[in-house]
């Protein structure tokens, strides 16, 4: 009898290697927005989901007269100053330093552009210099967003101190607004009006055109993926796959328990 096989063409091309994990996508950059002094607040009449413009009020602190008056809660509020204005420093050389590897970036991968049509680049080298740009623009983009916070918390302190604009402002309060534009994510304190302590966090707003993929991988697999590699998002909620490319494999493992219940050890890996 004849015996029934299968047959295909025999082709030439690449082998893929793949490593197949569920992630989840998170907001690059987010900001919890919290009390700069202990005071009376009015209800936060935001709710998650809803959208916020960069200095719009999102509610307006009392401070209570007692506590400024005290040295112990005057010399906290000093160092939150001086904390905040270190961080406006930290987060300009931020800027200055992502601004320089984007400038960097943009001139290594007009370079190899060039050096493609002479043949001396690859597709694969043009690919690798354009990831690098856009990651670099990620960089740039974040640093700013936190020079933004970092410039709020200043205004934040300087008002807990009665120094914005140069005059006390314990009686009279003050607002405490949104230092980027962008979505809220969660509302921390949503019960009514009432006294709140200093440090209390209030909301979180996050910036969701920047977003990023955290997956947890078997560190056995873990050691083959390098920053750069190529990925494929399916089953994201639209049609197709998304490109994306590994930022970053995190050096320090956690032990998870599986289905089965065996110890695994895992690793994040973060995705652009």
């Amino acid at each position: 009898k004849p015996i029934i096989v299968d047959i295909a063409s025999v082709t030439r091309g690449d082998m893929r290697v793949t490593v197949d994990e569920d992630g989840k996508t998170e907001a690059k950059n987010r900001y919890v927005l919290s009390a700069p002094l202990s005071g009376n607040m009015n209800r936060i009449r935001l709710k998650a989901g809803d959208e916020v413009a960069e200095g719009e009020p999102i509610l307006r602190i009392v401070p209570a007269v007692a506590p400024l008056l005290d040295k112990r809660t005057k010399a906290n509020a000093e160092a939150r100053l001086a904390a905040a204005k270190a961080g406006m420093q930290l987060a300009g050389a931020e800027v200055a330093r992502a601004t320089a590897g984007l400038e960097q970036s943009q001139r290594e991968a007009a370079r190899i552009s060039a050096l493609v049509k002479t043949g001396v680049a690859s597709q694969s080298d043009v690919e690798t210099a354009d990831f690098l740009v856009k990651s670099r623009t990620e960089e740039l983009r974040a640093a700013r967003f936190s020079a933004k916070v970092r410039k709020q918390d200043e205004a934040s302190a300087r008002a807990a101190l009665g120094l914005l604009g140069g005059k006390p402002q314990a009686e009279e309060g003050f607002d405490i607004v949104a230092p980027v534009s962008g979505k809220v994510l969660r509302v921390l304190r949503e019960d009514q009006d009432g006294l709140v302590a200093a440090g209390t966090p209030l909301v979180e707003i996050a910036d969701l055109s920047a977003l990023e993929i955290t997956v947890d991988i078997l560190t056995a697999d873990a050691v083959h993926i390098r920053p750069g590699a190529k990925t494929r998002i399916v089953r994201w909620g639209g049609s197709g796959a998304l490109i994306g490319h590994v930022r970053r494999v995190e050096p320090s493992a956690f032990t998870r328990i599986s289905a089965l219940g065996v110890e695994e050890q895992r690793v994040f890996v973060i995705i652009d």
